[in-house]
């Protein structure tokens, strides 16, 4: 974890839980945890949080086990983000979280650069192995030079739409990918406004490793057609692969 990072921000990490102080006091000097780890036994702010587990039967293992999931609070006690997942058995991986809700960016993963006469990406992982049930982000940077831009949707018939497709074996789920605001823009060579992004900016996603216990590599393809404000060139495609290692757990 960026303890730091998260003190340098004026922010403070703790967990709560609805075993007693004892258990887990225990547990913080086992784990060797160095954050505040808070009792709620009884289950009393759980309840309020509304994540409080009473869909099961109440002589199930389940009952009263909460819903797992991260809040960022803000000094006003207000909840400023929230991470659940529909899984209760998915959890974030640390530098996702911190990337995703308090913008700390943290790359743990492996790094792949990729190129063509026009575009530059750089593709990251926030990190490069995973465990069942792990959910890590990634992110492809697009980089475009000066004057030129590529297209969202929807397009105009004979122009092409940037796409970007991520390919991972079974048992793993991908989410996204999420694109930037695309703004819209009008050229002398087109009669309607078109969707249109320039610059350098992030596509980004999430892999769950929902059920998979081998390395993987994931393959991506950007497809796009890069155009400048007087002419249009052909559609061109980036391939690249990003290799994930498994652990398995000690």
């Amino acid at each position: 974890m960026a303890l730091p990072d998260l003190a340098e921000r004026g922010t403070a990490l703790f967990a709560i839980s609805y075993d007693p102080v004892e258990t887990i006091a225990d547990f913080a000097q086992i784990r060797g945890i160095a954050y505040p780890l808070l009792s709620d036994h009884g289950s009393a702010f759980i309840r309020q949080l509304g994540i409080f587990n009473d869909t099961v039967a109440a002589d199930s293992r389940s009952y009263g086990i909460p819903y797992p999931g991260t809040y960022v609070i803000g000094v006003d006690g207000r909840v400023a983000s929230k991470s659940f997942h529909e899984s209760n058995y998915v959890r974030d991986a640390a530098v996702t979280l911190l990337r995703e809700q308090l913008g700390i960016d943290r790359i743990g993963g492996p790094v792949v650069e990729a190129q063509d006469s026009v575009l530059a990406v750089r593709a990251t992982l926030d990190s490069g192995t995973f465990v069942k049930q792990k959910r890590i982000g990634w992110r492809v940077r697009v980089a475009l030079p000066d004057g030129f831009h590529i297209y969202g949707e929807p397009i105009s018939d004979g122009l092409i739409p940037t796409t970007l497709t991520v390919s991972v074996p079974e048992g793993v789920v991908v989410e996204g990918p999420w694109f930037p605001q695309f703004e819209q823009m009008t050229f002398s060579y087109l009669d309607q406004p078109v969707p249109v992004i320039s610059g350098t900016f992030d596509i980004a996603g999430a892999l769950v490793f929902q059920d998979i216990r081998e390395d993987v590599t994931i393959h991506v393809e950007l497809h796009y057609q890069a155009c400048t404000d007087t002419e249009c060139f052909a559609p061109s495609s980036l391939q690249f692969e990003i290799p994930v290692t498994y652990e398995a757990f000690a």
